[in-house]
């Protein structure tokens, strides 16, 4: 990299527990996911206290740019902070990382001397997704590749566009090879929630813990949500985290994604709703603003590889 490029600050909402088909039980219902972004962009110029028009690039990544997710261009956001029109901004796709995507291109802009400041979002609205049963038959994959079977058996796309699917086939692969088993997979998931759980608790995600001093208050922002009666409730916590959780609990649930399958709701990813922001800054500017970094960037990469499995 010609530039050092540094994190400055992070801010992100809680994470609700999406639920596509009983949308009501999602405390973001009626919470748009690039009001989110927005509010969280402005919340962090003012804690950095940047000036705005200095900001040379905001690049959301999303993977669903749709209906209520069209970014315009990523621009969507900027006019819902408010920012200068000067601002310039992008919106990224790559499926999954769309959210890590944005992150690298904000950090070359950085590194190559293009931009000294520039801010990664990511949002995403599990329960308002498009799914297999939506009745729009422009929403679906291309009517071309459905009729090319050729391309269908050679990359497996049925299993790989699935995630569940490309879990359960990377299960079966390595299995042996590894020695892996259903239980270590339960194991793995019961830690995660009861790790999530503790850093909660211990206020690694409220009030700043382990933060740069002058940040201490965290990198979750509460946020006002409508209930279905028309109520008002204060969201603070990540609602798909289940401090309670036990293996014993976890082994009796179900396979999600196929009859005999390992994968389920316990050992999986939860679908949620929530945005999250992160700021990059040349070391020249970082030291101009007298701020603190959290991190130095000083690799990255990406690969691709067989789409069945990821």
């Amino acid at each position: 990299m010609v530039e050092e490029v540094y994190i400055v600050d992070f801010l992100r909402s809680p994470y609700s527990r999406s639920r596509p088909t009983k949308p009501e039980t999602d405390v973001f219902n009626k919470v748009y996911m690039p009001d989110l972004a927005a509010m969280l962009v402005r919340k962090m110029i003012d804690r950095t206290g940047i000036n705005p028009e200095e900001i040379g690039d905001i690049i959301t990544g999303c993977t669903m740019q749709m209906k209520e997710q069209w970014l315009y261009g990523g621009r969507i956001v900027n006019i819902l902070a408010d920012l200068p029109v000067s601002v310039p901004a992008q919106g990224a796709e790559r499926v999954c990382i769309s959210g890590m995507s944005a992150m690298h291109q904000c950090v070359m802009e950085v590194a190559l001397g293009y931009s000294d400041i520039t801010i990664a979002c990511g949002i995403e609205h599990m329960t308002h997704l498009p799914m297999q049963l939506d009745l729009n038959p422009h929403l679906g994959v291309s009517p071309t590749l459905l009729t090319r079977q050729d391309l269908i058996a050679k990359y497996d796309l049925f299993t790989a566009m699935s995630m569940g699917l490309t879990a359960e086939k990377l299960f079966a692969k390595y299995k042996d090879e590894l020695g892996w088993t259903k239980r270590d997979l339960d194991e793995w998931g019961v830690r995660s929630h009861l790790r999530a759980a503790q850093a909660l608790k211990e206020g690694y995600f409220r009030n700043g813990a382990g933060y740069p001093e002058g940040r201490r208050d965290g990198e979750i922002v509460p946020v006002e949500a409508e209930m279905p009666d028309g109520s008002k409730r204060i969201i603070d916590t990540d609602q798909s985290i289940r401090p309670d959780t036990s293996l014993e609990a976890v082994e009796k649930l179900p396979p999600a994604f196929k009859p005999d399958g390992v994968i389920t709701a316990g050992n999986s990813s939860p679908l949620n709703a929530g945005a999250a922001v992160m700021m990059f800054m040349s070391k020249k500017k970082m030291k101009e603003y007298g701020l603190e970094p959290m991190a130095k960037v000083v690799s990255m990469g990406w690969a691709g590889v067989d789409p069945s499995v990821m």
